[in-house]
C-alpha cells in the first residue's frame, strides 16, 4: 500500500523537498521529479489493487500538477502568495498604467502584422523581448519575496501574466511557419 494519503497533503515545495521561496533550482526540481514519477508512476500499480492504482493516479497528476507549477514563474509566484495568504485575481484584476497597456497594444500590433506577412526574423526578436521582459519580472518578484513584500508582488505578477500569455503566443505562431 503506498502512502499517497500523506504524500497529497504536502504542498509543492515539500513534496519535492524544497524550501518555500520562489527561487528554486531548476535542476533539483527536475531530479526530485523524476524519482517521485519512478516510485509512484501509475505502470507501477497496474497488478495491484484497484485502490493503489487509483492512489498511484492521484500521486502522479499531483506531482505533475506540483511540477509544472514549481517550474513556471508565473505559477510558482501564485502557489506561493497563496501559501502566505496572499491571494490574486489575474482575471478579474486587469487595472495597468497607461503606458503599460499602449506597450500591450504595440506589441500585439507586431505580432499580428508578424504573423500576416510570415516574417520569422521579426516574431523571433519579439520572442527574445519578451523573454528579456518576462526574466527581468522574475529578478523584481524574487527580490520582493525575498524582503517579504508580498503585496507589492502583485503589480509584477500581473505583467509576467501579460508578457507570458504573449510568449507563449507567438511560440504557437512560430511553430505554425
Amino acid at each position: 500500500m503506498i502512502n499517497t494519503n500523506e504524500l497529497l497533503n504536502y504542498d509543492y515545495f515539500r513534496l519535492f523537498g524544497l524550501a518555500a521561496e520562489y527561487e528554486v533550482d531548476g535542476l533539483r526540481v527536475q531530479q526530485r521529479y523524476r524519482e517521485l514519477q519512478k516510485e509512484f508512476h501509475p505502470d507501477n500499480y497496474v497488478m495491484a489493487s484497484e485502490s493503489d492504482n487509483t492512489l498511484a493516479l492521484q500521486l502522479s497528476g499531483y506531482i505533475n500538477q506540483a511540477f509544472d507549477t514549481l517550474t513556471n514563474p508565473l505559477l510558482r509566484a501564485i502557489y506561493l502568495l497563496k501559501h502566505y495568504g496572499v491571494e490574486v485575481d489575474l482575471v478579474h484584476d486587469t487595472t495597468f498604467p497607461a503606458e503599460f497597456l499602449l506597450e500591450q497594444i504595440e506589441l500585439r500590433e507586431r505580432i499580428g502584422d508578424a504573423e500576416n506577412t510570415a516574417d520569422f526574423e521579426e516574431l523571433e526578436e519579439i520572442e527574445s523581448q519578451l523573454k528579456g521582459r518576462i526574466q527581468a519580472l522574475a529578478i523584481e518578484i524574487a527580490e520582493l519575496f525575498m524582503v517579504k513584500e508580498y503585496a507589492k508582488i502583485r503589480e509584477p505578477l500581473k505583467k509576467l501574466a501579460f508578457y507570458s500569455k504573449l510568449s507563449q503566443l507567438v511560440d504557437g505562431i512560430l511553430a505554425n511557419l
